[in-house]
């Protein structure tokens, strides 16, 4: 508890964090920190400023530096404390964080997209859902693959709650930004015409988690972990999240997940099988590339035509399931990578498909 106090600490004297509420609510929501304290700031005032630090010292000479808060953190975090809440805005009106960016490269039909806000551990907001969601709807033809990571320590540690915060109808019509925002993301995934794979590493909480948990492909470091924790601060969990938690590990361990908001770390989430692979935190580039490069060099058409067959299998009836493998099927057995595949196989050689 203490070090994730000290990171704290950390983040609001480089002015990451500006204000003691958001670090409060963040500390609960993204990593779990005990609810009954009232977040990580609120628990050095409880503990009271000159103990704490006088216990941090105590710490450092034991386990190292590591332990040391920033040499004025009883001055930052008063005036963080202090500082003024931001005027209400007026009815109707939003101003939504602009922080982070999508990055995007395209090479040799991997489309690499980048949730990148480290310093916030690429805490999504509605202006990087709309982004990310438009890449997703308008891919270039030579897209046959996208890979979702996020830049530095972490995937995405859900919704920036600053949004929620400067937003004056969020708490009174909590559904809007979901339904305007990151929905049409969601199934702008859904709808994708080729795999999409997700590269996990670090944190994966709230909307991150269900946007990991959307990929077809789903590799995660060994640091990685899942957190649904909306309940610690009297939210449900959403981002599509319920449902593909219960479709992919079953009501139970979906319930399990969502009710006691307990850190999934990937070794049991494969356990599990809310993923497809661990491994080490130093290959995970490497492994999601070979990943992606194979993809991109197979018949990335009639994968579109699977990811649509398994999408519609989480709804659909054995006789709506069979009446969609006979339409894909046509569709598949119509296209030219099917005419080059069996022409392959006939002479003997490596097929070329070329996604059409």
């Amino acid at each position: 508890m203490f070090r994730m106090v000290i990171e704290a600490a950390r983040c609001l004297d480089e002015g990451v964090i500006s204000h003691v509420r958001d670090g409060n609510v963040g500390s609960i929501l993204a990593f779990g920190f005990p609810v009954h304290t009232g977040g990580v700031y609120q628990f050095v005032q409880s503990y009271g400023l000159d103990a704490f630090l006088a216990r941090a010292a105590s710490l450092a000479e034991t386990y190292g530096p590591r332990f040391l808060p920033p040499a004025d953190f009883g001055a930052t975090l008063q005036r963080a404390s202090a500082a003024p809440a931001k005027a209400p805005e007026a009815p109707g009106t939003r101003t939504y964080l602009m922080a982070g960016t999508i990055q995007a490269d395209l090479d040799d039909g991997v489309l690499r997209l980048t949730i990148s806000d480290p310093d916030r551990m690429n805490a999504m907001t509605p202006a990087l859902a709309d982004d990310l969601c438009a890449r997703l709807r308008s891919l270039d033809e030579g897209v046959r693959v996208v890979v979702l990571s996020g830049a530095g320590k972490a995937f995405c540690a859900g919704a920036n709650l600053a949004d929620v915060l400067a937003d004056p109808t969020a708490r009174s019509n909590g559904g809007r930004m979901l339904e305007e925002h990151y929905n049409p993301l969601i199934l702008a995934i859904r709808d994708l015409p080729v795999p999409l794979i997700t590269a996990v590493r670090g944190a994966a909480v709230g909307v991150g988690a269900s946007l990991a948990c959307a990929g077809d492909l789903i590799i995660a470091s060994d640091t990685a972990f899942f957190l649904q924790a909306f309940r610690k601060i009297g939210l449900a969990p959403d981002g599509g999240a319920p449902f593909f938690l219960t479709q992919a590990i079953g009501r139970v361990r979906a319930l399990e997940m969502m009710l006691l908001a307990e850190k999934l770390p990937a070794s049991r989430a494969l356990e599990w099988g809310l993923i497809t692979r661990v491994v080490a935190d130093d290959a995970l580039e490497d492994v999601v590339t070979a990943l992606a490069r194979d993809l991109a060099q197979g018949a990335t058409f009639a994968m579109g035509k699977v990811r649509q067959l398994a999408w519609a299998a989480t709804h659909s009836s054995l006789e709506q399931a069979l009446e969609l493998e006979v339409q894909t099927q046509a569709a598949t057995a119509a296209s030219a990578d099917f005419e080059e595949g069996l022409a392959a196989f006939m002479a003997k050689r490596p097929p070329q498909f070329t996604g059409r």
